[in-house]
């Protein structure tokens, strides 16, 4: 037999979404997801793929791959309370009820925003369940991959950051994890020289790859030559930007002129200038567009 969800459940998962939705809204400026990102737009950090240093990026960008994940986290919250928000009192056992329930007045008094099309549906559903734990574990799970972040950042190996005591316990419900995870960042205190130190010249193997593609070597190419580059800077002793032009001009002869092109730390992040990427005019949109993300959450 089936049996329509109580519509106590149905509310203690809107008001569920409804409180991690809006839990952003009680932190100060200091503490919302751009906050943070826009004070460190100027410090340079390593970008890690698979705990590997990658490429020079800035610390903001860190930051902000951290905060677009929870703004989806928040879309999908939202749609979620819309959806569960759905009264299924009155629709019986399947086929509706027998007697003259005034379904509307119910779903006023409930403060739900719709009542079910259908009693055969409502009275087998239970999307309303698998919906809101499936967001509130993707929310698990990438507060999951920020904390982690930022225990290895923090470790005494590292060094590029230093967090707050403050917020060092446990919690154990959405709505206080999600503030203590703002404060937590927003108090966070980044050691610009550790990361800036921590900049190894491997890290410009994708510079020297794109100047070969810009000097006509096809991009299949490319990698393979910077590639005999590494190994033999690692044969030499000697930093990849430290590789003697010759030797690098008889592995291709662009890569002699490639090596001669590498600039800064500044200009090999700001060549990374296309939407979404890591330079300082890429980093400034999307907080902009980070900022305008919450704006509903927060008017």
């Amino acid at each position: 037999m089936r049996w329509a969800a109580p519509a106590c459940s149905r509310r203690r998962k809107k008001r569920c979404c409804s409180t991690a939705s809006t839990a952003w809204a009680s932190a100060s400026p200091t503490e919302r997801p751009w906050a943070r990102p826009t004070k460190t737009s100027t410090h340079w950090s390593s970008g890690y793929t698979h705990g590997q240093r990658a490429q020079p990026v800035r610390w903001a960008y860190v930051l902000l791959a951290h905060a677009w994940p929870l703004v989806r986290d928040r879309q999908r919250l939202a749609d979620a309370r819309r959806r569960v928000a759905e009264l299924p009192l009155g629709s019986g056992a399947l086929a509706g009820s027998g007697f003259a329930v005034d379904r509307v007045l119910l779903k006023e008094a409930l403060g739900l925003r719709s009542i079910s099309a259908n009693a055969l549906d409502v009275t087998g559903d239970r999307d309303f369940v698998a919906e809101v734990l499936f967001a509130m574990a993707l929310i698990g799970t990438h507060l999951s991959r920020l904390s982690a972040e930022l225990i290895t950042y923090a470790s005494a190996e590292f060094g590029f950051v230093k967090l707050s005591d403050a917020f060092s316990d446990a919690f154990d419900t959405l709505g206080l994890v999600l503030p203590a995870v703002s404060g937590a960042i927003a108090s966070l205190t980044p050691d610009a020289a550790r990361m800036e130190a921590a900049l190894d010249a491997s890290l410009r193997a994708t510079d020297l790859a794109d100047f070969l593609v810009e000097a006509g070597v096809p991009f299949r190419d490319s990698h393979g030559l910077v590639g005999k580059l590494v190994r033999a800077a690692e044969q030499a002793g000697v930093a990849l930007d430290r590789v003697p032009l010759a030797v690098a001009a008889a592995i291709h002869p662009a890569l002699g002129a490639a090596l001669s092109q590498l600039g800064t730390w500044e200009t090999s992040i700001e060549g990374r200038a296309t939407p979404g990427g890591s330079s300082r005019k890429s980093v400034a949109d999307q907080i902009d567009e980070l900022r305008k993300a919450f704006v509903p959450l927060l008017a």
